[in-house]
């Protein structure tokens, strides 16, 4: 424990010990959170919503639940949770919704707005993993009290999340609920570019308080480790280092899920309403018949039960697009086709 009293080693503690690693958290999650939306908002409009389009069900159901995720449970509810006044400015729409944040001229109120803008980056992931530890209980931990227990820590939630996508017995409606929430609020668990650079324009207007904001924090950094006789305040990081990767990982699982449904959707392009549900009926049937039998697979069962269907669905749907699809012929170049009129012309006059 430092000597308080004694400024010439308290100030060197304070910058080094406290602030400096809180700022290059903070600076760390602002890059992060950066690569995040652009990966997670890129695969949403342009690979996934154009696909969505085809559908006006899927359009309406899920477009619709992946913008409000994004604009009621990201900007609208942390905004008012924080203390600024959040309403709507346009209307909601499976393409793009507004919520306008105001805030008061004071430290706290920038803080309710920067938290507010940023707020589609960890609120979406925060309610995943919620839903997983609700419905799978005994499924995560945030017990890391050193760097190489951090990273297994990390690893060894981010397989359990990936285990309940992926290997659970699907039968099961919580097991369906939690995939269609980690598809759904994962599509676009990012900001825009508008909001950073609202966020960049508000630091640089009001410095002062992201400054005051930094140093509070570093001090309740150091209140917080003698409370809980810490011999760093780096171990107060961990748990929030935790969260900040496995909701980054989480984000990418499910934006690897919206996107492989889009793959599927961009398959049946041209298949008749018919022949739609016979393509999606072969997965359940396929799950349900690897289900009843007694076979053993070198994989996990239900991730093998998982593999044959999605195995079963593709060959199927590929049958139904060589049975039922016309078959186009290639035809020839239009010069191609003036060349032999004008033979067959000259042959005539000959």
């Amino acid at each position: 424990m430092p000597d308080y009293l004694d400024l010439g080693a308290t100030a060197p503690y304070f910058l080094l010990e406290l602030f400096l690693p809180l700022l290059i958290f903070v600076i760390s999650a602002y890059l992060l959170w950066r690569i995040q939306s652009r990966i997670a908002l890129f695969s949403y409009y342009k690979l996934v919503l154009p696909q969505l389009r085809r559908n006006n069900l899927l359009y309406r159901l899920l477009g619709s639940a992946a913008v409000a995720s994004h604009e009621i449970l990201g900007h609208a509810l942390v905004g008012v949770a924080t203390g600024s006044d959040a309403e709507m400015a346009a209307d909601l729409t499976p393409e793009s919704g507004k919520v306008r944040i105001a805030h008061k001229v004071s430290a706290w109120g920038y803080l309710s707005a920067i938290l507010a803008t940023l707020a589609p980056c960890f609120a979406p992931p925060a309610l995943i993993l919620l839903a997983a530890i609700f419905l799978f209980p005994s499924t995560l931990a945030f017990i890391a009290t050193d760097v190489p227990s951090l990273a297994s820590e990390i690893l060894s939630n981010f397989l359990s999340i990936a285990s309940i996508a992926f290997n659970s017995d699907l039968t099961n409606p919580f097991a369906i609920l939690f995939i269609l929430l980690l598809a759904v609020l994962s599509s676009t668990a990012g900001a825009s570019r508008a909001d950073f650079a609202i966020i960049r324009s508000q630091t640089r207007k009001y410095w002062y308080f992201a400054l005051f904001l930094l140093l509070a924090a570093s001090a309740g950094l150091e209140i917080l480790r003698a409370f809980f006789s810490l011999p760093s305040a780096l171990g107060l990081f961990f748990p929030a280092i935790s969260f900040l990767f496995l909701a980054f990982l989480t984000v990418m699982l499910g934006v690897a899920i919206s996107l492989a449904f889009a793959a599927y959707l961009k398959s049946l392009y041209g298949f008749s309403t018919l022949l739609k549900l016979a393509s999606a009926a072969a997965f359940p049937a396929a799950y349900f018949a690897i289900l009843y039998t007694t076979l053993s697979f070198p994989l996990p069962y239900y991730l093998s039960a998982l593999l044959l269907s999605l195995l079963a669905l593709a060959i199927w749907t590929a049958l139904l697009r060589l049975a039922f699809s016309p078959v186009r012929g290639k035809e020839a170049p239009s010069r191609g086709r003036r060349m032999r009129m004008r033979s067959l012309r000259d042959y005539e006059e000959g």
